[in-house]
């Protein structure tokens, strides 16, 4: 095996079964590439998991699920939170190149603050 072929090859065993399952992005359930593109999804789940308020870990595993397969978050949550929605949606999209990077995520964040001064 080359080098090139054993850091590919720890790469990708580095992606595998790391981090709670919930909150794992398509890409890293299915074994691909892992970079921070993956990690800005999981954060997507966070941060709609700070702005909603679940009675059970079944609601939030309904919410979660919601997410990951119909990329929709409900109507309420929308109109409630419309700019956080939008953000999250592109958090959590299941394409890694439709989510923003860390530099962008931080831009969106800070007119999002901007607006609620």
């Amino acid at each position: 095996m080359t080098p090139k072929e054993f850091n590919q090859k720890m790469r990708k065993m580095h992606s595998l079964k790391v981090g709670t399952p919930m909150y794992t992005s398509p890409e890293q359930e299915a074994g691909g590439h892992y970079d921070q593109k993956t990690d800005i999804y999981s954060l997507g789940l966070i941060f709609y998991e700070m702005l909603i308020e679940f009675s059970t870990n079944h609601e939030r595993y309904e919410h979660f699920d919601k997410i990951r397969n119909t990329h929709t978050l409900s109507e309420s949550f929308k109109k409630k939170f419309p700019a956080e929605s939008e953000i999250i949606l592109k958090m959590t999209s299941n394409s890694p190149e439709e989510r923003p990077n860390a530099e962008q995520l931080i831009q969106e964040v800070n007119v999002l603050l901007e607006k609620a001064k």
